[in-house]
Order: structure tokens, then C-alpha cells, then sequence
């Protein structure tokens, strides 16, 4: 299965990641969302070298969040049962640009960025709470995304679920299953 950030109509593709890494963290998220993936990363090409979100700085310590490139933590090397859905979002090339900009402000600014814990309290009582630099991951693709054009929900990002991606029309679904066997084909 090839892809690049560019198909045939000349539109750019981003990818979504929903993940499940079978942590007692996500297990315990599970039991209050009851959803089957409660992680969501953002991707800007095809190569999933670059995998974006909020999340663990270090792999083996779920306190300490922030910005991060999942490559770089190596989280799905160190939880290799990780199970995933990938979808495929087609934006013009101004929509992709910006949003690479956006990531790159990020990452060049990822120590002023923390987790957004706060945030899952308004999220409990339907009740966004928006801090200044804190995101949690759900939170981190939709704004992302919203800020530069696409808006796919009815709803602040403080309050989006990573399984409201999988109900989002602009979606295609690419992939379902163990991230190693995707992986493995890029």
C-alpha cells in the first residue's frame, strides 16, 4: 500500500492515527469513555516517520506529558501489541501548509508545552477547559486542524473524543489493526 502526501487530485493528505497501546492508563480511560481508542496522533506524510501528539514525554512515564513526535519515544517499539485505525483526510495544499507550520511552531517551541490534565475534568463535566499551552491529544489535532481550516466538529476542541474521528465524514479509513504489521508496509 503506497501513499504519499500528495494523491492524484492534487490534494495533500494528513493522516489520523487512533491508537490503543493496552496501558493500565488507556485501560482506565476506557473504562470511563468506553471507547476502543482513546489516543489520537496527527501525521503529515506517508511515511509515518513523524508521528505528532500529546502524549508521554518518556515512554516508560505516563505523568509527565507534552508535545511529541511518537517516533522519537518509540512508544509502539516499547508497546508493540498497539492496535490502530488510520484515517486519511484530503486538505488543499494552503490547508497543509499551515498545518505544517503549526506542527513546526511545536516543535520548536515544545518545552513551553505541557498536558492538558485540567482539561479531562471540563471534559467529565462537558465543560471546556482551555489552558494556555496545555493540550491533551484529541484536543491538540482537532485545534490544529480548526485553526487552519478544517473544522469537522460542533464542538470546542476541549471536548472531542478520538472516536469522533471515526464518525467524521471527510475521514477515509486506510488501515485497522497492529501498528507493527502497518508498520511494516510503509
Amino acid at each position: 500500500m503506497e501513499r504519499t502526501q500528495q494523491d492524484v487530485m492534487g490534494k495533500r493528505c494528513i493522516y489520523i492515527m487512533l491508537s490503543d497501546t493496552g496501558t493500565l492508563l488507556t485501560r482506565a480511560i476506557r473504562v470511563y469513555t468506553h471507547q476502543r481508542y482513546n489516543h489520537i496522533s496527527m501525521v503529515l506524510d506517508g511515511d509515518f516517520d513523524q508521528i505528532y501528539s500529546f502524549g508521554r514525554v518518556k515512554a516508560n512515564n505516563p505523568f509527565i506529558g507534552g508535545f511529541i513526535n511518537e517516533s522519537e519515544t518509540k512508544i509502539f517499539d516499547i508497546f508493540d501489541e498497539t492496535t490502530c485505525t488510520i484515517l486519511k483526510l484530503d486538505v488543499d495544499d494552503l490547508t497543509y501548509d499551515n498545518i505544517t507550520q503549526s506542527i513546526k511552531s511545536f516543535k520548536e517551541d515544545r518545552d513551553l508545552y505541557r498536558y492538558n490534565l485540567i482539561g479531562y475534568i471540563g471534559f467529565i463535566i462537558n465543560h471546556p477547559i482551555k489552558r494556555q499551552n496545555a493540550y491533551f491529544c484529541s484536543q491538540f489535532v482537532s485545534e490544529t486542524l480548526e485553526r487552519n481550516g478544517v473544522k469537522l466538529f460542533n464542538k470546542p476542541p476541549e471536548l472531542v473524543l478520538p472516536s469522533d474521528f471515526l464518525e467524521c465524514d471527510a475521514m477515509t479509513q486506510i488501515y485497522s489493526g497492529k501498528f507493527s504489521q502497518f508498520a511494516e508496509i510503509v
